[in-house]
């Protein structure tokens, strides 16, 4: 059994998306949150997490809790909210991994016209409806 782990990164009032690169074999060019395989080395979901965002996203972060699980064949995919563990700018350029095509700092209403991996829009819908309520 192979286990993912993706992390939906909030800072301030917006969350990271990270658009799938164009000729990756899943999802191309699809709108998602960083995140990987769970590999020998990492010794629990936090630190494939705390990894998988430092290597796609050149960013330090603090996973806060494990939201949401699903199975789909032979992979458990796990999804983890978390919080910058530094202080950046939204304009300011993060050093992405060849797997990132492009990324955006997001509100609700920065989603709309974009294509998602499964499961992705729906969950980060209900995390910015949290953090606008905890405004």
């Amino acid at each position: 059994m192979n286990v993912n782990v993706s992390a939906i990164v909030k800072h301030k009032n917006k969350i990271l998306l990270m658009q799938r690169d164009i000729n990756d074999k899943h999802f191309p060019g699809h709108w998602g949150v960083p995140g990987g395989g769970m590999e020998e080395e990492d010794d629990s979901l936090e630190s494939t997490a705390i990894r998988e965002v430092a290597e796609e996203m050149g960013l330090k972060i603090k996973p806060l809790q494990i939201r949401y699980n699903n199975r789909y064949k032979d992979v458990i995919f796990i999804v983890l909210v978390a919080e910058l563990t530094e202080s950046i700018k939204f304009n300011e350029k993060l050093l992405t991994s060849d797997e990132v095509y492009n990324y955006e700092w997001v509100g609700l209403g920065d989603i709309e016209d974009k294509e998602f991996t499964p499961f992705t829009k729906e969950r980060v819908v209900e995390i910015l409806n949290e953090i606008s309520a905890n405004q």
